[in-house]
């Protein structure tokens, strides 16, 4: 597998300092920039950023809130998430994964009556093991 090619100095390399145009994955302002783009293109489309979270946006009657590339949409209808998701396929790579059951760490589980129950089993039960409880 050959190495991309880098860009050579003939003079002593210590003199020079280069400046990226374009950030690289895996850089330490890649989360940044990743998330200044996703913010930008939103606004572009008719989303509004909360002025209270930086990671709420909403789209009419809609709330999207995203953590770094994963987002989770709750609206009044299904036609208004099918819309949102409608949206984001046209300016991402997006899956749609259904009804949510677990949200980063979060056991979600709706109720009989429409109520959410929110959980995290797993802590506590590294919270248990760790008091020798278990």
């Amino acid at each position: 597998m050959a190495l991309p090619k880098g860009y050579e100095i003939k003079d002593d390399p210590k003199q020079y300092a280069l400046k990226l145009k374009k950030n690289l994955y895996g850089q330490k302002q890649a989360g940044r920039v990743w998330n200044q783009y996703l913010t930008q293109v939103l606004c572009d489309n008719g989303f509004v950023q909360s002025q209270v979270d930086d990671c709420l946006f909403y789209y009419k009657r809609s709330v999207m809130m995203v953590y770094v590339d994963d987002t989770l949409l709750c609206g009044p209808t299904d036609a208004d998430v099918d819309e949102i998701i409608a949206i984001l396929a046209t300016l991402f790579d997006v899956e749609d994964q259904g009804a949510i059951s677990d949200y980063l760490g979060v056991k979600v589980e709706q109720l009989e009556d429409g109520r959410f129950k929110f959980t995290q089993p797993h802590l506590i039960e590294q919270f248990l093991n760790d008091l020798h409880l278990l």
